[in-house]
């Protein structure tokens, strides 16, 4: 994530809404963080605040399919970020949102990149 001021990250589901009204949200089909405002949030039922010491500059995302599980968490820090539960009964794919510029900030760009388990 590095310096960026907005993202959006997480999971979807195969039938999850694309054009029109998207929920972000389980519901809709999306298991999801965003930072916004500089605050981290889950994108739960309603938005939930993460308490976090600081911003996570790289997010790990750990799929849990028959375990119906989606964690988050900060890479660098080795800290648990965010946890959905749910049964997930469709295929799922992920959702890396760099959001968009605005007026000269949130420019850097969104990476993805590999994380090795030790």
């Amino acid at each position: 994530m590095g310096h960026k001021t907005a993202w959006t990250l997480g999971m979807a589901g195969a039938s999850a809404r694309r054009k029109g009204e998207i929920k972000l949200n389980p519901e809709g089909g999306f298991w999801c963080l965003w930072l916004k405002n500089g605050e981290v949030k889950a994108l739960a039922s309603s938005r939930l605040p993460l308490l976090l010491p600081s911003q996570p500059s790289k997010v790990g995302i750990f799929l849990d399919y028959e375990g119906g599980q989606i964690c988050f968490y900060d890479v660098k820090a080795r800290q648990h970020l965010y946890t959905f539960v749910d049964t997930f009964n469709q295929s799922l794919y992920p959702i890396f949102s760099p959001c968009l510029t605005q007026e000269g900030k949130n420019s850097a760009p969104l990476m993805i990149s590999s994380v090795k388990h030790t």
